[in-house]
């Protein structure tokens, strides 16, 4: 997860995982990256129900860290970690299907830089201050009016939001094959 619940609830009270976890599906499709940090990548070799048992010991993973499980057939995904014990890893809200893992199926720590972080929070304070306002380009009260800026004319929007807002993940692109 780009930023614990809890922090982000600091910024905006009626944020939701779901609402994250849409953020940090943006980010990583929009830069084509995964943030994995593949010194920190082990081969599982069991799947539990709610766990997984990797080949050797698990190093460098710790709990609340995010991971990402890739080449299953059908558990791929991000999840944070809930327990590490030697080999095996105790992952949260996880639910496997059952499946015996080929050689190649890995669970890898995915780290998000500080810039990123700092530009979801920047996009969550956006989010807060203009909710109120999107759709609504002019308000007239007796003499008074107000003209907002429409963030979605011309096309120069990201998800939604002005592509200013997304411009701290250029530096993060990759290309896609």
């Amino acid at each position: 997860m780009i930023i614990d619940l809890l922090a982000a609830k600091q910024i905006d009270e009626q944020i939701t995982e779901r609402e994250l976890n849409g953020y940090e599906a943006a980010v990583r499709h929009i830069t084509a990256n995964n943030f994995q940090n593949v010194a920190t990548r082990v081969h599982i070799k069991e799947f539990g129900t709610d766990s997984i048992i990797c080949d050797k010991q698990v190093e460098g993973i710790r709990i609340g860290d995010t991971v990402e499980i890739n080449s299953s057939k059908f558990n791929n995904g991000l999840y944070v970690v809930d327990s590490v014990t030697g080999d095996t890893v105790k992952l949260i809200g996880a639910y496997f299907y059952s499946e015996t893992p080929s050689a190649a199926v890995t669970l890898t720590k995915v780290e998000y830089p500080a810039d990123v972080i700092n530009g979801v929070i920047k996009i969550l304070k956006f989010d807060v201050k203009t909710r109120d306002n999107i759709g609504v380009k002019s308000r007239t009260v007796a003499r008074w009016s107000e003209t907002y800026h429409d963030i979605t004319a011309g096309g120069n929007n990201e998800n939604g939001y002005p592509a200013s807002l997304f411009s701290f993940l250029n530096k993060y692109k990759r290309l896609r094959f």
